[in-house]
This record gives C-alpha cells, sequence and structure tokens, in this order.
C-alpha cells in the first residue's frame, strides 16, 4: 500500500503501513525462494530483535502464509555458522541437525491467529 508523506499524516499510521509494507515483502521474497528452490516452506525461523516483538511477527506469519517460528536465542549469526561447519566437517547429516534440539526455544506464530 502506497500513502502520500504529509505532515497531516500521524506517526503511527506511516509506522503501521511501513510495517505492513515490510510484510509483504517477506511474503514475497519467500515466493521468490520457494520458486527458485522448487519446494514449499512450512515455516519460517526468525532471530534477533525483531522477533521479540509478538505483533509484528504476527504479521509477518499472516503476511508469509506460513508459521513463523521465532527464535529466542542469543548469537543466531556464530551459531547459524557453527551449525554449517558441523555440517561440513561430517560431525552433522543437514545444518539443523547440528544443534541440539533443546538448546533453542522457539514461540510459534500461526497465521490468521492473533
Amino acid at each position: 500500500a502506497s500513502v502520500a508523506v504529509t505532515s497531516q499524516i500521524p506517526v503511527e499510521r506511516i509506522a503501521g503501513v511501513t510495517i505492513r509494507a515490510l510484510a509483504e515483502r517477506l511474503s514475497e521474497s519467500k515466493g521468490k525462494i520457494e520458486k527458485a528452490g522448487h519446494f514449499n516452506a512450512s515455516s519460517i525461523i526468525c532471530v534477533g530483535g525483531g522477533s521479540r516483538n509478538r505483533l509484528w511477527n504476527q504479521m509477518r506469519a499472516d503476511a508469509a502464509g506460513v508459521v513463523l517460528r521465532a527464535a529466542d536465542i542469543s548469537e543466531a549469526t556464530a551459531i547459524g555458522a557453527a551449525m554449517f561447519v558441523q555440517y561440513a566437517a561430517g560431525n552433522a547429516p543437514a545444518p539443523g541437525e547440528a544443534l541440539q534440539d533443546d538448546l533453542i526455544n522457539y514461540v510459534d506464530y500461526h497465521p490468521g491467529k492473533e
């Protein structure tokens, strides 16, 4: 959605439109990745500061049409890199299996639920 920005528009409205547009962008990007990889994603994992915002997570799940899994984890970039190293070294059958299942806690956001 496009909105002309003027001094007449409240900041809250501008922020809301911006956040919705970013959520829609996630959906578009998901579609491109699925098409390029010839698969359908059943969920999206989010990490970082934004993954702690319940409203933002729900909006992204709604826009993407899949479960959004918000990971409660610090140093996600380093842990992700370590998972791929473990896979490359032959210590795990896949990057996602290089971690203990109970190391990361997730909060799941389902599309269409508030």
